[in-house]
């Protein structure tokens, strides 16, 4: 699926830190990547109708340990994104993190607040939305 959004920020640091994530960090197109049926260990769906999902930021540049307020939508090509799953990430250089969750409306439109890890390596990130899909509908982020 494809997707669009404003979500990249510069995140700065107030005190010390030692620049180290704790791990649980994951690729999003690997996520999203479709598969050959048979390939080994995969997730393989048979999800037919494409989607895809917005973000906005309210704050461009944040501190880390602040609450953001992230929204977005997701549309289905099918016309029904109410209920699909929005899970948000930041994303950086050695991957993205999860930091929130979300469901979208019945219009597709969801919201949350999430906080940004005490201990993200400093520099630019982006927040990023990911919708898993559900039986129907295809996973996608936005990019």
């Amino acid at each position: 699926g494809n997707g669009n959004g404003n979500g990249n920020g510069n995140w700065g640091s107030h005190g010390s830190g030692n620049g180290r994530g704790k791990g649980g960090r994951v690729d999003l197109e690997a996520l999203d990547r479709e598969v050959a049926e048979g390939t080994k260990g995969a997730h393989v769906s048979s999800a037919s109708v494409g989607t895809t999902v917005t973000i906005a930021v309210a704050a461009r540049e944040t501190v880390r340990g602040e609450r953001i307020e992230v929204s977005g939508a997701v549309a289905a090509g099918d016309g029904k994104p109410g209920g699909l799953p929005v899970e948000i990430y930041i994303d950086g250089p050695g991957g993205a993190v999860k930091v929130g969750d979300a469901v979208a409306d019945a219009d597709g439109k969801w919201r949350a607040s999430v906080e940004v890890p005490r201990d993200l390596p400093l520099g630019d990130h982006r927040v990023v939305a990911r919708t898993p899909g559900d039986s129907a509908r295809k996973p996608s982020h936005s990019r």
